[in-house]
Order: C-alpha cells, then sequence, then structure tokens
C-alpha cells in the first residue's frame, strides 16, 4: 500500500499580515466584522482572482451568529 507523501507543503491557511493587524482601520473594527474579514479572505481563490461572494445567511452559519449581525458586519468592511 502506497502512501501519498506529504512533500513538506502546507495546509491550507488565511494569511493575515501583521501590518494590517496594526493599522487604525483594523482596530476600529468590530470583532464580528474582523471574524466576517477572514471568512471571506478563506473564500478567495488564488488562481482564479475573481471576486468574493457570501450571502448574510451563509455568513451567520459560518461565524454563529445572526444574519442581521452579518449584514451589519458587511457593511462596515
Amino acid at each position: 500500500m502506497s502512501r501519498k507523501r506529504d512533500k513538506g507543503r502546507l495546509p491550507d491557511f488565511v494569511p493575515l499580515i501583521k501590518s494590517t493587524l496594526k493599522t487604525p482601520a483594523w482596530r476600529t473594527m468590530s470583532h464580528g466584522a474582523r471574524s466576517l474579514y477572514v471568512s471571506l479572505k478563506a473564500r478567495y481563490n488564488t488562481r482564479l482572482q475573481n471576486s468574493v461572494y457570501m450571502s448574510a445567511r451563509r455568513g451567520a452559519e459560518e461565524l454563529g451568529s445572526s444574519k442581521d449581525y452579518v449584514a451589519r458586519w458587511h457593511h462596515e468592511l
């Protein structure tokens, strides 16, 4: 039985640049908007490089929140 070798590749991850986390805009955002940003960034495909879409209902499921709050966070972003 042959195993597929990992070849030292990293698992899927969402990069957050430290300089982004230090900006005043990031610090003034609510915690929900920050979580939504990370969730949207995770959906971005670098190979296709097209726009990212997430409905308020889908965001509510992923973040475990109300769709009304997710809509507010979309507006905040």
